[in-house]
């Protein structure tokens, strides 16, 4: 949820998020899932690039159909693990970006310029071809 979201936010997502916008050429991250430290670092560059709440919400949303079946799959086998918990919600990315605004820190005004050269944003997930399925 959004407090695990938050508590992501350390030196070394930080560092993270600033060798991603700095790069002098194009940067490619992911994860299995991309719904928790990688949807975080997404949801901040869509912030700090200007993207709206709504764009960012809506990105991240995706994850829960994209993932929906793994997650199922998963939950069934961790008897001790509740899909509700860890299925992507709205709310757990409404509440992160109210935090994130709040904090004044990589927003598209404290950046005070456009993305980099290397930073293409947004990039569709039709632009991506196929997508990968987690195994």
């Amino acid at each position: 949820g959004s407090r695990l979201d938050i508590a992501m936010v350390d030196g070394a997502l930080r560092r993270t998020i600033d060798t991603i916008w700095n790069a002098k050429t194009n940067v490619l991250y992911f994860c299995s899932a991309g719904k928790d430290r990688t949807g975080v670092v997404s949801a901040i560059l869509l912030h700090k690039s200007g993207m709206s709440r709504e764009y960012i919400v809506a990105d991240y949303m995706k994850t829960a159909s994209n993932l929906k079946a793994f997650l199922e799959s998963y939950a069934r086998e961790h008897p001790g693990i509740r899909l509700d918990v860890i299925m992507p919600h709205e709310r757990y990315m409404e509440e992160f970006l109210a935090w994130l605004g709040a904090q004044k820190i990589w927003s598209a005004q404290a950046a005070r310029c456009h993305p980099p050269a290397g930073i293409r944003v947004p990039i569709p997930y039709e632009a991506i071809g196929t997508r990968i399925s987690p195994s």
